[in-house]
C-alpha cells in the first residue's frame, strides 16, 4: 500500500474518532440535562403540591402554625419544608422550600380564611336515632333513616329524616400528628384513671375512662371510647374548636354522665346504655344513635364552629362555608 493511501486511513481513523468521541460526549450531556430537567420540575411539582396540602390543612385548621418537613410525602424521593405564620390584614404566609435530587425550588404564598365552617346538628346518625326515654333536645335532629321519638323527647328544634346527607370525614392523620408531637401517641389499648388529661391523645385500641380523670382536650381511638364510670369524670374540648372524643368505632356510656362540653363524634355508634346525659355541643354518628335514658342536649356553636382536623362537607344547612384563597403568589 502506498504511503498516500496509509495516511488517507489513518486521517479518516481519527476523524471517526473524533465524531465518536463529539457524538458520545453530545449524548452524555443530553442525559445530564434531562436528569437536571427532571430534578428541577419534580422540586417545582412538590413545592406546589405542598401547598395545595397546606391549603387543605388551613380549610380544616385555620389556627394552624409553624414549620413541618415531609420526606416523600408528594414526590418520591423529594423532600420539602413549610412554614406557616400570621401575616398582615389577616392574611396568613406561606413559605416553601422543595429539593429533588440537586435541585430546589421555593415558593412563596399569601391566603386569605373566608367564612365559617358549621356544623348545624344537635344530633346527626347517618342510619337512625332512637330515644328510648324523655328528655330535652336544644337543636335539630337528623337521621339519614329514622329518628324514632317513642321516648318523648322534647326537641326544641327540627326534626328530619331520610336522605343522604353526608357524614363529617376525619383527618385522623391530623390528630395523629399533634399526639406524636405532644408524645401522647399511644400503640394499643389506654385507660384514663385519677388524673387530668390534656392536649391530643390518639390511642390506636380501646380508651376506657374511670373514675377521678378529668378530660380538658381531645380523646381519639382507633376503636370503642368507653365511659365506664361516672365518679368525678368531667369531658370537655379544650380548646373549644377541637372535638371531644373522636372514636373510629363506637362510644359507649356505662354511667352518667353529667359533663361533657364539645363534639362526640363515632365513626359507627353512640351508646347511652340506661344511663343520663348532661352535654354541650353535638352527637354525630355514622351509623345509629342510640338513647336508652334521659337526655339533655344543647348544641353549643362555640364546640361546633370550625373545628379542627373535621371536614363537615357540605351538609346544605351549614355545612363547609370555609374558603382559603391565595392572595398573592410569587417563587
Amino acid at each position: 500500500m502506498g504511503k498516500i493511501a496509509i495516511i488517507l486511513i489513518a486521517g479518516l481513523g481519527i476523524s471517526l474518532g473524533i465524531m465518536n468521541y463529539n457524538t458520545n460526549r453530545e449524548t452524555l450531556e443530553a442525559v445530564d440535562n434531562s436528569a437536571e430537567y427532571y430534578n428541577y420540575t419534580a422540586a417545582q411539582n412538590l413545592t406546589k403540591s405542598a401547598l395545595n396540602y397546606s391549603i387543605f390543612s388551613l380549610k380544616i385548621n385555620p389556627d394552624l402554625r409553624g414549620t413541618f418537613v415531609e420526606n416523600h410525602k408528594y414526590v418520591d424521593g423529594g423532600i420539602d419544608t413549610v412554614t406557616i405564620t400570621d401575616g398582615s390584614n389577616d392574611t396568613i404566609n406561606v413559605s416553601i422550600t422543595g429539593w429533588f435530587g440537586n435541585h430546589n425550588h421555593e415558593l412563596f404564598a399569601s391566603l386569605l380564611i373566608t367564612g365559617d365552617n358549621e356544623w348545624p346538628y344537635a344530633i346527626f346518625a347517618d342510619n337512625d336515632v332512637k330515644f328510648e326515654e324523655s328528655g330535652t333536645v336544644n337543636g335539630d335532629v337528623h337521621a339519614n333513616n329514622t329518628v324514632d321519638n317513642s321516648g318523648g323527647v322534647a326537641i326544641n328544634g327540627s326534626v328530619t329524616m331520610g336522605g343522604s346527607k353526608p357524614l363529617p370525614t376525619v383527618n385522623w392523620s391530623f390528630y395523629e400528628n399533634q399526639a406524636i408531637t405532644a408524645g401522647q401517641r399511644i400503640t394499643g389499648e389506654k385507660e384514663f384513671e385519677g388524673e387530668t388529661v390534656t392536649g391530643v391523645w390518639y390511642v390506636t385500641n380501646t380508651v376506657t375512662i374511670k373514675r377521678n380523670t378529668s378530660i380538658r382536650g381531645t380523646i381519639v381511638s382507633l376503636s370503642d371510647i368507653i365511659i365506664e364510670e361516672k365518679q368525678n369524670v368531667t369531658i370537655e374540648a379544650a380548646p373549644t374548636n377541637y372535638p371531644a372524643l373522636v372514636s373510629n368505632n363506637s362510644i359507649i356510656f356505662q354511667e352518667r354522665i353529667a359533663a361533657v362540653k364539645g363534639i362526640l363524634y363515632a365513626y359507627n355508634d353512640i351508646k347511652l346504655d340506661e344511663r343520663h346525659l348532661d352535654a354541650e355541643g353535638a352527637l354525630i354518628a355514622g351509623t345509629t344513635i342510640e338513647v336508652k335514658e334521659e337526655i339533655a342536649l344543647s348544641l353549643n356553636p362555640s364546640y361546633t364552629t370550625n373545628v379542627a382536623g373535621i371536614d363537615f362537607g357540605d351538609n346544605g344547612e351549614g355545612g363547609n362555608k370555609r374558603s382559603v384563597k391565595i392572595v398573592s403568589l410569587y417563587k
